[in-house]
């Protein structure tokens, strides 16, 4: 399997050495939960005329539905860092085959598994100056899963966020902070800048961990009450 960005440049990213099986739903297959496995449901399928069960996916499909079975003697294709978001055409056939015997495709890898994962636990605290202190607490992606540490690593060259107080209508920026830690001081001067009829209800509040490679991180944007 070759790709790049022109068909004069295409490269080899991967080799296969068996195909993969595809067959078809027999039954439909309802909606399911993200992120843990379902053990409730079932999903029925027939390839190469055998019926198999399974766990089933969170969107769901209607009967006769087609179906590859990710088994691991598939390959990954090879992509750089410096191909993130830019659409790559991939070419891919038996080795050796003429141009008539490939099939082509294009496809964008946007990198989402390098996306920081969305911070939790957001807080707002009013300060006796009239500033707020803003906190949360930093999730990772690679290797959170140990009882011994005391935080979770960073995942990323360098802790970076961007933390945005947002007005309303949950979309309208009013204020950014650039932090190197999951805090940002609110001060005073600038609240009241933001907030001339005084101090509101309830703050809108977005922050986003920053990477090297992806960008921005997912997302938690919450409303707090003050």
């Amino acid at each position: 399997m070759g790709g790049d960005a022109a068909f004069d440049a295409l490269s080899l990213r991967a080799s296969v050495s068996d195909p993969a099986p595809v067959g078809r739903l027999l039954s439909p297959l309802p909606p399911g939960p993200c992120g843990r496995w379902d053990e409730g449901s079932t999903l029925e399928l027939e390839v190469d005329g055998a019926t198999l069960a399974s766990a089933s996916t969170a969107a769901g499909a209607g009967a006769g539905a087609a179906v590859v079975l990710l088994l691991p003697g598939l390959a990954r294709g090879r992509v750089a860092a410096s191909e993130l978001r830019l659409p790559l055409i991939w070419r891919a056939g038996a080795a050796g085959a003429p141009g008539m015997a490939t099939s082509t495709t294009t496809f964008t890898w946007t990198g989402i598994a390098y996306r920081p994962f969305a911070p939790a636990r957001l807080s707002a605290a009013l300060r006796d100056d009239g500033g707020i202190d803003l906190a949360w607490i930093r999730r990772t992606r690679l290797h959170g899963d140990s009882w011994d540490a005391e935080e979770v690593p960073v995942g990323e060259e360098r802790e970076a966020y961007l933390a945005e107080v947002l007005a309303g209508d949950g979309a309208t920026v009013l204020r950014a902070f650039d932090v190197d830690a999951p805090s940002a001081t609110y001060a005073a001067s600038a609240f009241a800048d933001d907030f001339p009829a005084g101090v509101p209800g309830s703050l809108i509040l977005r922050v986003r961990q920053r990477s090297a490679v992806f960008g921005l991180g997912a997302a938690l944007q919450q409303t707090l009450w003050l």
